[in-house]
């Protein structure tokens, strides 16, 4: 799986030009949801105790996982390059601890802290090509700054998603999370069903995918 996702900044750049980043993204979920489904049905670990909080809470994983985080991650391989991205990612780590500070004033180390102002300003000077003055000016790419909002999607579902991995097996809450972020994006390949259809009728895409 770990393999799969780190091909989304490669793959991403190469499909910019049927621009169908919904495609992309429900294909990949579904993907994944039918691949992990399978791997948790085999260990027992599929089912979970159903109720309306619990599909709520799945809902928002595959809202920020997938129409946040990856639809936006596509999106933005269409307007920059694929290491620049990789590198932007990296910082997902610096939002998560924010977010857990700000949120439930959760501290980390002082070493923590060290390396996440190195990841940080790592970060900084690549979505601003060493310009940092361009944070103020209005001058940041496109595409960077549609990572920045990316990354703030994948570190809310990293936060959202903890108390369900301490109550229920991870195979089955990211087998649910993938369905969730697929059935949300599923009627956006409809809206956008000619950029859908050239995609996926191109010979050898689906398996790429």
């Amino acid at each position: 799986m770990a393999l799969m996702w780190a091909t989304s900044y490669p793959l991403g750049r190469w499909l910019a030009a049927y621009d169908a980043p919904q495609a992309i993204v429900a294909v990949r979920a579904l993907i994944a949801c039918v691949f992990l489904g399978v791997v948790a049905s085999r260990r027992g670990e599929l089912r979970l105790p159903w109720s309306p909080r619990l599909v709520a809470h799945l809902v928002l994983l595959g809202f920020c996982g997938f129409c946040v985080h990856n639809f936006l991650l596509f999106e933005a391989l269409e307007h920059t390059r694929a290491n620049t991205g990789a590198v932007i990612n990296g910082a997902i780590p610096v939002v998560v601890v924010v977010l857990d500070y700000l949120l439930f004033r959760r501290t980390v180390a002082r070493w923590s802290v060290a390396g996440i102002a190195i990841s940080f300003a790592g970060a900084l000077i690549v979505v601003t090509h060493g310009e940092v003055a361009a944070l103020f000016d209005g001058s940041i790419g496109y595409g960077e700054g549609l990572f920045l909002v990316a990354i703030t999607g994948w570190a809310c579902y990293s936060i959202a998603a903890r108390p369900l991995l301490e109550r229920h097996a991870a195979l089955a809450v990211t087998t649910w999370a993938c369905f969730a972020g697929f059935a949300l994006l599923a009627p956006w390949t409809l809206v956008y069903w000619e950029q859908t259809r050239a995609l996926l009728t191109e010979p050898g895409i689906v398996a790429i995918l």
